[in-house]
């Protein structure tokens, strides 16, 4: 299980950093970092249920720091709004994610306890 677990957070912090290696190489006013997307969505799979939120502040925090030491294109408006609507989809996509996690882990709860009860009147009607 832990090693399920690592393949996945290596390749989400491998997708990170490469996005983020081309977003530092690409001007202002191109949108690379909207690539984040695809580590953000492959944290569905990761064991820990609040990777979704840590994975969209580090996404958001990357934008921002992309915006800062991307080279000059774009006027610095437009590329400030741009990025702040890609922000708020990593945090809105996140957000999905994570409820959609905690949402799974319920009904896998909930099958559980109904396989249990099941189980608990099959040997009860045995018993009669």
């Amino acid at each position: 299980m832990k090693t399920e677990g690592g393949r996945w957070y290596l390749a989400i912090a491998g997708l990170t950093a490469a996005v983020f290696f081309v977003e530092l190489r690409m001007p202002l006013g191109f949108t690379p970092w909207l690539l984040y997307v695809v580590p953000l969505g492959i944290t569905y799979w990761a064991p820990y249920l609040y990777t979704p939120l840590i994975v969209a502040t580090l996404c958001t925090i990357l934008v921002a720091v992309g915006y800062v030491f991307s080279p000059a294109g774009a006027s610095a408006p437009i590329a400030l709004t741009n990025r702040g609507f890609g922000a708020a989809t990593f945090w809105i996509l996140g957000l999905l994610i994570l409820q959609y996690k905690m949402l799974a882990a319920r009904l896998v709860g909930l099958t559980e306890a109904l396989r249990s009860q099941e189980a608990n009147c099959t040997v009860r009607s045995r018993m009669y």
